[in-house]
């Protein structure tokens, strides 16, 4: 990769970068760290030869490097637990941390509420969703970045989305919950109507290439 095209990547994705591994660690410096050493490989090993294969690679090492960061929090809660001490009370490492006021400042209320029911959720499903809606990514690219079959993601996007409702449902009375509630729903009527658009553009995809 040629030197600009780095850095016009760079400039273009690191936003992007950032913001998915903030989602999914919530927590600021784990979230610089995962997007400096996501650059850094992209750098020196990433041999995609055009942008899209490269943002697509860039992506799937993001994802990887924040599964590690969510292992380590679960080997060194693990480990606090069979020492006998509070996972709450002991700061081995940033795995606790709380995400900084900076950051939740750009969240509006729906959007916490959302990211609290979604945190109850397993890491995978946490990712499918973040890779989903607010990267706006297919099926079939999140299955390619996280090596799992598109119709397991599917599977797996519907049900979380089933369990974010009755999440929110449970704090119903609770005005942010209700809005959250309120964009979960408006995303499952909306959800087949874009699945069939995107089964159709892949199927006219596939027929151009084969005339």
């Amino acid at each position: 990769m040629k030197k600009r095209d780095f850095h016009e990547l760079a400039a273009s994705q690191r936003n992007r970068i950032y913001s998915y591994a903030y989602y999914l660690l919530r927590n600021q410096e784990d979230a610089e760290d995962v997007t400096q050493e996501a650059f850094v490989r992209l750098w020196r090993r990433c041999q995609a030869p055009d942008q899209k294969g490269r943002i697509g690679w860039l992506i799937r090492v993001t994802h990887n490097l924040c599964m590690d960061v969510k292992r380590r929090r679960h080997r060194a809660a693990q480990y606090t637990q069979a020492a006998g001490e509070d996972p709450q009370a002991v700061p081995p490492t940033r795995a606790r941390a709380a995400p900084d006021a900076e950051n939740q400042l750009l969240l509006d209320e729906s959007h916490r509420a959302l990211l609290a029911a979604m945190s109850q959720l397993p890491d995978v499903t946490q990712s499918f969703l973040i890779l989903h809606y607010f990267e706006g990514l297919s099926y079939r690219e999140i299955g390619e970045i996280t090596e799992t079959h598109p119709t397991t993601v599917k599977v797996q996007v519907h049900r979380a989305r089933q369990a974010m409702k009755r999440i929110l449902i449970g704090h119903g009375d609770e005005k942010p919950a209700g809005d959250a509630q309120d964009e979960v729903c408006n995303e499952d009527r909306h959800e087949d109507r874009d699945e069939d658009n995107e089964d159709e553009q892949h199927n006219n995809q596939s027929r151009a290439a084969v005339i």
